[in-house]
């Protein structure tokens, strides 16, 4: 009898862990088109459906944890809340003045100089999402991999790769620099080429949602869906400390620019090891991450890295090891 209960656990475990995330999706984008081009409710309102399914995945957490020490805080959950309020009221306050800028800046352009683009625009607005995001992608994939290229960008976006764990809330853990210029990426090209608002509010929809899964310490089994969008399976490796597995995965949405230019990265015989950085001494709270990559000190690394670089890799080794023994597939 206890044999037949846990094979029925099993059965609807993997059954969860293969429809949660696509199941979300296709409910949360068809409730914001339908707010917004049948009820034509003001695009604020589409946040409502995103809000709720932030609530949805905390419970899903729980209930079916990739990870079960990956829900239990550590000394991260303050922080990470921090972010959330702080860059959501960010994202509002430059979207909004972005919009005004472009109004009024508008105003002194001829008409004839308005960009012209073949912007499918006469297609179902879901279609029309899902060819944003491509776009969208393409531009990020090459800032994101530029991030971990060039000493300067990563000095920004190390603080990103700094959480020990991933759950929901720290989707959100961008340096304002960061978020600003991923923003920017979101709305301004699809805005230039002439994407019609409501699409582009409803690529905001998918992207936070998504954004939230990638992160969410919730099992998934995606299969194929693994070479079409950028998820958790996937983002997992991206977050490894180890840098040979971490620079991998660059696309935030899609793995399409991973599959092409050969960034894509998902082992089948094991799960991901340790996260985060390096250094363990990089700052752990809000304004201190705000203020590092300010200053001159290095952030992933130790001061004495170079003096002792075998050291601290077989550290990271033996942790890693640790780790998958812990979790990883056997």
């Amino acid at each position: 009898m206890s044999n037949g209960i846990a094979i029925r656990n099993r059965l609807l475990r993997r059954i969860l862990a293969s429809t949660t995330y696509p199941a979300t999706l296709l409910v949360v984008m068809t409730i914001a088109w339908q707010m917004l081009y049948v009820h034509k409710v003001d695009l604020y309102w589409v946040a409502v459906p995103v809000g709720i399914t932030m609530f949805f995945l905390l419970f899903m957490e729980r209930l079916l944890p990739y990870r079960g020490p990956w829900n239990v805080p550590q000394e991260d959950l303050g922080t990470d809340a921090f972010y959330v309020v702080f860059n959501l009221g960010l994202r509002e306050a430059s979207g909004f003045l972005f919009k005004i800028g472009l109004v009024s800046g508008l105003v002194y352009v001829p008409q004839a100089y308005a960009i012209q683009t073949a912007w499918p625009g006469h297609w179902h607005p879901l279609l029309q999402v899902l060819l944003a995001v491509l776009v969208l992608d393409f531009f990020e994939y090459w800032f994101h991999r530029a991030s971990h290229r060039l000493p300067f960008l990563w000095r920004f976006h190390a603080i990103h790769h700094s959480p020990r764990r991933l759950y929901v809330f720290n989707a959100s853990r961008f340096h304002f620099v960061d978020w600003l210029v991923l923003n920017a990426i979101e709305v301004g090209i699809l805005f230039l080429i002439g994407v019609d608002p409501r699409v582009i509010a409803l690529g905001a929809v998918f992207v936070q949602i998504h954004g939230l899964f990638q992160h969410a310490n919730i099992e998934t089994r995606l299969g194929f869906l693994n070479y079409i969008f950028s998820a958790a399976e996937l983002h997992r490796w991206h977050h490894s400390r180890i840098v040979s597995e971490s620079d991998k995965n660059f696309g935030n949405n899609v793995i399409l620019w991973d599959l092409l230019f050969g960034t894509f990265y998902l082992p089948r015989d094991r799960e991901v090891g340790v996260l985060g950085l390096l250094n363990p001494t990089f700052p752990r709270h809000f304004l201190g991450q705000a203020m590092a990559p300010f200053r001159r000190k290095p952030l992933d690394k130790p001061a004495d890295y170079r003096q002792r670089k075998d050291a601290y890799l077989q550290q990271v080794a033996d942790e890693n090891e640790r780790e998958l023994m812990l979790y990883g597939k056997s």
